[in-house]
């Protein structure tokens, strides 16, 4: 599904493939067709030049099946590490995160990819960076139309996202650790889903753990309790989370 549609863009952006990139992309496919078995194959020597061809070449509201084929190659380690290195990807995705311009497809796919940049140490720790916290926290905290069709995905993106950056950040007591507290506050409101509502208890507990305000200030906003707690009757797991939460609350 990834590689014919990439293949498509890229001609309409006047770029081309030659014999070898399509051997590479077909290399790809195979390695990313079965997402449990992606980190026992080697990625080709010279996969990671066309793809940064491919992002160079292809215009913002085209790029997202090379995101989403770049996002599955992150889920091996080698693939992280590179762009934790290299940088300019990650901060790329990010930029697309904040634009207000961009596509709805790409939106999601680049919000997808900096989750499984957390999936090694080096990812996560270079997106949970003093140089990278605020605006990856931006990216997680800013609005998304409800009228928008990707609602729903964009939403559990983020909700990945969150989670995946509370496993990484000091502890400290900085505005963007603040704005996540908040944002689950809000978002545990509104949440339907009973998974994520698990990833943003999880989150929860693991940022009060990084702040000595976050107490307070859910005290001062106050948290949805009642009905995850009546969700958690079913949910084994969810209750756990939960009553984590509030032992944190209480000290």
């Amino acid at each position: 599904m990834i590689l014919p549609k990439l293949r498509e863009h890229v001609i309409q952006a006047g770029g081309t493939i030659s014999e070898e990139d399509n051997v590479t992309l077909s290399i790809l496919e195979r390695i990313l067709t079965n997402t449990e078995t992606i980190s026992t194959f080697s990625i080709p020597d010279d996969a990671f030049t066309l793809l940064a061809k491919f992002v160079s070449l292809l215009p913002d509201d085209k790029i997202f099946p090379c995101l989403d084929m770049i996002r599955l190659l992150m889920l091996h380690s080698t693939a992280v590490d590179h762009y934790a290195n290299e940088k300019t990807l990650l901060q790329k995705a990010m930029n697309l995160c904040l634009s207000e311009n961009t596509s709805s497809p790409t939106r999601l796919m680049a919000l997808r990819l900096l989750a499984n940049a957390f999936s090694s140490p080096r990812g996560g720790f270079f997106l949970a960076s003093a140089e990278n916290l605020s605006n990856i926290v931006h990216v997680i905290t800013g609005s998304v139309n409800e009228n928008d069709k990707m609602f729903t995905n964009i939403t559990t993106a983020k909700i990945t996202l969150l989670y995946n950056l509370s496993l990484f950040v000091s502890r400290n007591d900085s505005d963007d650790v603040t704005q996540c507290i908040s944002f689950i506050l809000f978002q545990l409101e509104r949440e339907k889903d009973v998974e994520n509502g698990n990833s943003l208890f999880m989150a929860l507990g693991h940022y009060l753990y990084c702040n000595d305000d976050g107490v307070e200030l859910v005290s001062a906003l106050g948290i949805e309790l009642t009905r995850w707690e009546e969700e958690a009757k079913t949910t084994t797991k969810l209750q756990g989370v939960i009553d984590d939460v509030k032992k944190l609350l209480a000290q």
